[in-house]
């Protein structure tokens, strides 16, 4: 008996191909996002000389007596985000974890301390800049 068309073994040959090259475009999409998020970003932010601590975005700054400090709000533990101040702590609100005003682990589960960014500060001292390339100073 003699068909005409694609035999199962082309067929298959054929459905591989395919298959490989969506692995590879989707490979290379993943790729080129992990590159754009390594590029260097930098945030600004209103500075008040008169708050002893704020929360901006992924950013805690702490500034206690002309020593401030910038502090990623990431907890160490699972990375969510700190937003809360109790008793001079400030407590992640997944599991508990507390950290000392200069990002030090008090409380588990989180046992490493919170990384400091490098920032500066603008002409004026009225926004401080904060650069990702520069982790854990």
């Amino acid at each position: 008996m003699n068909k005409t068309g694609f035999s199962r073994r082309t067929f298959f040959k054929g459905a591989l191909a395919v298959a490989s090259l969506w692995m590879l475009n989707a490979w290379d999409k993943v790729v080129s996002t992990q590159l754009v998020s390594l590029e260097k970003k930098r945030w600004k932010f209103p500075f008040n000389s008169n708050k002893k601590i704020a929360f901006f975005d992924e950013f805690i700054i702490v500034n206690d007596k002309s020593n401030t400090q910038v502090l990623s709000a990431h907890c160490t533990h699972l990375g969510c985000l700190i937003h809360e101040v109790k008793d001079g702590k400030l407590i992640c609100p997944c599991h508990g974890s507390e950290f000392s005003m200069l990002g030090d682990a008090l409380k588990g589960p989180a046992y490493k301390p919170l990384k400091k960014m490098s920032y500066h500060f603008d002409e004026k001292k009225d926004f401080i800049i904060v650069d990702s390339s520069s982790e854990n100073i």
